[in-house]
């Protein structure tokens, strides 16, 4: 490794990058191998940066806690079982997909569309190496059954989640899944339906989008524009 106070070529090259963060306000986006590992910024920069993520954190703590609030609610009103909450988000999402489904053919959409996949793995082993956090999707039945009262479990997924710990994927099925089996929940009075939109925005808002392989790409969730 080169002597920090030697002349080199490495310590020119580090003394310019620095140069540029700290009297120009420029980003240096580090790489290695071709990809990015870090990035320097400068110190009011980094300060802002803080600013910014303490209050998208206070802002996602206060909408977990309201979901987690109406799902501990939902528990006591609805006084499911396990299993009885599980089998009524699965009815609810059956309605739901069966409701998408009748929109998009009566639009023109061809009658097998959407075509919902089974349940994704919670865990992607590609997301491993220095720097990462691992990377989970969670099935739409699993929060629905949580807003529901069930799926204890789900309580402490989401928390991991907020605490940084996994980056959680949001295909675009797992949103209109869940848009329709909230709608059917709600019609039934069994959820909070202010949870429920809370729900969607927050996966919207901090989930890590990617491409969603079970929907072709000129599928439209129907009159919800946000989920376009």
């Amino acid at each position: 490794m080169p002597d920090p106070t030697e002349d080199t070529e490495f310590t020119r090259r580090a003394a310019h990058y620095l140069d540029q963060v700290a009297e120009r306000g420029q980003e240096v986006v580090v790489q290695r191998a071709g990809r990015p590992v870090a990035v320097l910024i400068s110190a009011a920069d980094w300060a802002d940066w803080q600013r910014l993520r303490s209050r998208r954190q206070m802002h996602f703590r206060h909408d977990l806690a309201l979901i987690h609030q109406a799902a501990e609610e939902a528990a006591v009103v609805n006084s499911f079982s396990e299993d009885q909450a599980r089998d009524a988000a699965k009815q609810a999402q059956m309605v739901g997909r069966s409701r998408l489904r009748s929109e998009e053919t009566g639009r023109g959409v061809e009658l097998d569309l959407p075509h919902f996949g089974p349940p994704l793995p919670w865990e992607d082993s590609d997301a491993s190496g220095p720097g990462t956090v691992p990377r989970t999707m969670l099935d739409a039945h699993l929060l629905l059954t949580y807003l529901i009262g069930g799926g204890k479990e789900t309580r402490a997924l989401l928390d991991t989640w907020a605490e940084g710990q996994v980056e959680l994927l949001v295909p675009r099925f797992l949103l209109l899944d869940l848009r329709g089996g909230l709608d059917a929940l709600a019609e039934q009075g069994r959820l909070d339906p202010e949870a429920g939109e809370c729900l969607l925005e927050l996966l919207v808002r901090e989930g890590a989008a990617v491409a969603d392989p079970l929907l072709p790409p000129g599928f439209r969730p129907g009159p919800r524009a946000r989920l376009n």
